[in-house]
């Protein structure tokens, strides 16, 4: 770039194109700092860190004796309060806390003043995007209080986890999924949940026949197509009463419809249902069959063949 060019961005600009350029050069001196400082503490404390990994500020890593704490390759972890604009409120702090416990951390992996510890097993997979200040812990933490065990924490590929969000122990985040900022809190006794993230025709097909039922409580709708495939394949549906899905499932006939946003209403269709089989696989049964009518692609045709026949006969 010529001088000239330098000047009309410093003059054009009031100064703001080279403060951006400090900014980042200033970013990779700090860089280069932190990177050489963690390699030797993570040396000393016999923490694994694979080839290419960039620190901006030092992070807090803890290994218990006797526990296991990898980091892939070209992982990024940002510490410092100006390396991320979002707003890191602390240091990235990652910490086993019993013998035997693990952490592991993929490839290709980025982390802005996030807590991790894990009592048991935290395992990150590759391409892992961590919004700044977020929380991943495997136990309760407080174990003078609690007598729960901790429960493994698996995040698989290509997640990426907003900010603010706190991941508790049990949690199993499948493959492409979103979490979006502050969204993702589990607040359940026990933390069974699993996001399975993007999946393709037979697994999702193949998910839904394990299933017990089918819950949809959304509070908008039109015509929802997952409650129509639900019904297409004989699942027992639960439905908020919201929107047009009153229009393609009749309550207490081929499903249950719930007021939209009673919490107790929709746990106690999931408890009656739950509980009474023989009921929940008639609700099943009916809504298939008027799936099957509903979205007959002959009935289709011909209905659009009907609305075009009638329209060109009136002019």
């Amino acid at each position: 770039m010529t001088l000239r060019y330098r000047l009309t961005q410093l003059t054009q600009d009031k100064g703001s194109w080279w403060v951006f350029k400090l900014y980042y050069f200033k970013l990779s001196c700090f860089k280069f700092y932190s990177g050489f400082l963690v390699k030797i503490i993570s040396f000393i404390k016999g923490i694994k860190t694979d080839i290419g990994c960039e620190f901006y500020g030092l992070p807090s890593f803890y290994r218990f004796p006797f526990s296991s704490f990898e980091i892939g390759k070209n992982c990024r972890f940002r510490s410092d309060h100006t390396s991320n604009l979002i707003g890191v409120n602390h240091r990235c702090i990652i910490s086993t806390h019993q013998k035997g416990s693990v952490i592991i951390i993929g490839d290709n992996c980025g982390f802005s003043g996030v807590s991790i510890g894990a009592a048991m097993e935290i395992r990150i997979g590759n391409n892992v995007l961590c919004g700044a200040n977020a929380i991943i812990i495997d136990n309760d933490w407080h174990s003078d209080r609690s007598n729960s065990l901790p429960k493994p924490v698996i995040i698989e590929d290509n997640v990426w986890i907003g900010v603010n969000t706190t991941i508790l122990k049990g949690v199993t985040i499948g493959e492409n999924s979103i979490i979006g900022a502050n969204k993702f809190k589990a607040k359940f006794k026990d933390y069974n949940i699993q996001l399975l993230g993007s999946l393709n025709e037979d697994d999702l097909i193949s998910e839904m026949l394990k299933a017990n039922l089918f819950v949809h409580s959304s509070h908008i709708d039109n015509s929802p197509n997952s409650v129509c495939e639900a019904m297409l394949l004989g699942m027992p549906v639960i439905a908020s009463y919201a929107g047009g899905t009153p229009s393609i499932i009749s309550d207490k006939k081929e499903g249950l419809l719930v007021q939209d946003g009673d919490p107790y209403a929709l746990a106690g269709a999931i408890i009656e249902l739950y509980k009474d089989r023989n009921y929940a696989i008639s609700l099943g049964t009916n809504a298939r069959e008027r799936a099957m009518i509903r979205h007959n692609p002959n009935r289709i045709l011909n209905d659009i063949l009907n609305i075009y026949s009638s329209l060109i006969s009136k002019n």
